[in-house]
């Protein structure tokens, strides 16, 4: 799905572009071009692909699976159904018939040892070869001949393309790049392969037939789940090209907020081009961001010019937009995408006419390669920055740093003990840290619009089981207990979940407590299968392990408190949710093993102890505040159900309280969240 939204308000129509893929798309690096009639001519026909809906790639070189893919679609006698020949072209490339039925015609051939090389470009020679044995197949004159000895650099023609460059020369297919030159060894263009394919088309006679705009597209929308303030909209386009696939996902709410995700994966070596375009009109504007090295934020006037890659927080005439540019990766097994500095896009300015608009840039892709972007338009002021706690927030939810937003999802950088490995390794992070909180600002439109959207999203992970499973290698787990990569992480499917909830309280998102209850019921399923029981009778109290996998070859693991107290916050928080008493019941249970072990837990610093370990013992650094506010919460909620607080969490607070203050953290909550 492209961008095409008109939004209104009061003084100001916020323009969000879109290309539907229509036959008469006029690209942004054409207009002016030398070759533009006869790019927009192969466009209109469908005989060659742009690079996107806004870039066509004109001086690009051309690839031979492009060439190849022109010229298949010019002929009307294209049925051919033959086992690949080559390795290095799958079947379910866009090029593969074409491939496939030059090579069967003898007007191309590969490059030796069973390869193709479709990424490949050719030279002005080897494309007149192949258009000679085209127009030969077509049973067209091959008769006329010219002398080119008037060209300086004749001598430069290989012999086996003599004829076909003669022959190409007389019929005014290709010419001489100056009155004294043919260049045979230069690599063809894109836009010199439009202009050729134009002359073809005319001397053979054939007229192609116009495109289908919606060839190669698959497109659909539907209501993803609805708000307190009404449907929101999912919409999604998936349209394979040559060079490119490019991918597009929106979600449009009634307060005209419309969030769109983006990706272009590199099925061949693709260069630079345009990926989606916004506008915005206004005679002003500002851009702001924040620098994560300075802990600072920066603002300037909007202009004219090109941003580097960031996320930047737009505003013109009291609209708002946020844009995260295009950044690139490559995936690797265990759901590790690996990021590719190099490969960074850009967020380019233009005003003109009145408004600005906004163009998101990829970089030049190397093959298997993808850059996925991020965009968020309105018809309002999303954020107040004149807020400080707004101001917090935003420094906080940042997609260019650790936490990275991809098309499939949450991303995090890996720490080293994750495999596979590398300085640039992602791993996909079922907890969605930023999409958590996002859940929790009830008074954020921009929150409401990211991170809904993110949830959405998240949630399709869920697997048959209940949980959505951490796909990375954990060395320290497979080391210690056995754990295979695909594992269940009780904190961040707990964390993920409970952001269901809030989604639920805070925005009326209630379409999706369906699936948080099977998250629930498998969250019980382990804990009355995997924990440590302290006490008898109606005192019986539980620690609950950790992390489990599916496959059963796991060993028991720790049971660490922070991981315990936010699993008993979820049941307690989901049972208000449903009015299901078992879900309480389950959670007083663990409230009950924290008060058995409180001895365990507190060091003679007072800090506290990470994990209780299989062995009975307990030990670990525990994080500086985190796991004191999971203990706020978990008490808060205890006093809510039974009337007055746990001693043995009182303890642990005030322990783990003392330490902090003794130590100037101060980043912990006051009150329960």
């Amino acid at each position: 799905m492209k961008f095409f939204r008109y939004y209104a308000a009061i003084f100001l129509i916020c323009l969000v572009l879109l290309r539907a893929g229509t036959a008469t798309a006029t690209y942004v690096d054409t207009e002016s071009h030398w070759a533009s009639d006869a790019i927009a001519f192969v466009t209109d026909a469908g005989l060659m692909d742009g690079l996107s809906d806004y870039t066509f790639g004109a001086d690009a070189p051309a690839t031979r699976a492009c060439i190849m893919q022109a010229l298949y679609r010019l002929a009307p006698d294209t049925d051919i159904n033959i086992a690949s020949s080559f390795d290095d072209v799958p079947a379910d490339a866009p090029y593969y018939d074409a491939v496939q039925w030059g090579a069967y015609n003898d007007i191309i051939e590969g490059v030796g040892d069973g390869q193709f090389e479709p990424g490949g470009s050719l030279t002005r020679e080897q494309l007149a070869a192949m258009v000679y044995r085209y127009a030969a197949l077509k049973q067209a004159d091959l008769s006329p001949q010219n002398d080119l000895s008037l060209y300086t650099d004749a001598g430069q023609i290989s012999s086996y393309a003599l004829t076909a460059m003669q022959w190409a020369n007389a019929q005014g297919l290709i010419l001489g790049t100056s009155d004294t030159t043919l260049t045979p060894q230069d690599t063809v263009t894109r836009a010199q392969l439009a202009t050729i394919l134009q002359r073809l088309s005319g001397l053979l006679g054939i007229v192609p037939q116009a495109a289908d705009p919606n060839a190669n597209v698959q497109s659909h929308s539907y209501t993803a789940f609805t708000t307190f303030l009404g449907p929101v909209t999912r919409a999604e386009t998936r349209q394979s090209r040559t060079e490119v696939c490019n991918e597009t996902r929106s979600y449009s709410d009634t307060q005209g907020c419309v969030v769109e995700m983006g990706r272009s994966t590199a099925s061949l070596a693709t260069p630079a081009h345009i990926a989606a375009q916004f506008r915005m009109e206004g005679q002003s504007g500002t851009v702001r961001w924040y620098d994560v090295k300075s802990a600072r934020w920066y603002e300037k006037p909007l202009s004219s010019g090109v941003l580097p890659r960031g996320m930047y927080f737009i505003r013109v005439n009291g609209i708002d937009s946020i844009v995260v540019t295009p950044q690139t990766y490559c995936a690797h097994e265990n759901g590790m995408i690996e990021y590719i500095p190099s490969c960074d896009g850009t967020l380019a300015v233009t005003q003109e006419n009145g408004g600005f608009t906004f163009s998101l840039k990829v970089a030049a892709l190397q093959q298997g390669t993808f850059s996925d972007y991020l965009v968020l338009t309105s018809s309002q002021q999303l954020i107040d920055w004149t807020d400080a706690d707004e101001l917090s927030r935003w420094s906080n939810y940042r997609f260019t740093d650790d936490n990275r937003w991809c098309y499939d999802g949450y991303y995090y950088t890996a720490p080293d003990n994750y495999y596979p490995y590398g300085p640039n390794y992602f791993h996909s992070l079922p907890g969605a840290y930023i999409a958590c909180k996002m859940a929790r600002d009830a008074d954020q439109p921009a929150s409401r619009a990211l991170g809904l959207a993110m949830i959405d999203i998240m949630r399709e992970q869920q697997n048959e089981y209940g949980f959505i499973p951490s796909l990375a290698g954990s060395t320290w787990l497979k080391d210690d207990y056995n754990i295979d990569p695909g594992y269940f992480d009780t904190r961040f499917n707990t964390d993920l979940w409970l952001a269901n909830i809030n989604a639920a309280e805070n925005f009326g998102v209630t379409e999706w407590l369906d699936q948080t209850k099977r998250y629930a019921d498998f969250l019980v399923s382990h804990a009355q299968a995997h924990h440590y029981s302290f006490g008898s009778g109606d005192s019986t109290g539980w620690l609950v392990e950790d992390y489990w996998h599916p496959n059963g070859l796991g060993k028991p693991t720790h049971a660490s408190l922070n991981h315990h107290t936010a699993e008993a916050v979820f049941l307690y928080r989901f049972s208000a949710v449903t009015g299901d008493e078992s879900y309480a019941a389950l959670a007083d249970c663990m409230v009950r093993g924290i008060e058995s072990t409180v001895s365990l837990w507190i060091l003679p610093d007072g800090n506290l102890n990470y994990s209780y370990k299989p062995d009975g013992t307990a030990s670990g650094t525990d994080y500086p505040y985190l796991t004191y506010n999971d203990l706020l919460e978990v008490q808060h909620l205890y006093t809510l159900r039974h009337g007055s607080p746990s001693s043995g969490v009182a303890r642990l607070m005030d322990s783990k309280r003392a330490w902090m203050d003794k130590n100037g953290i101060t980043e912990y909550n006051r009150t329960a969240m």
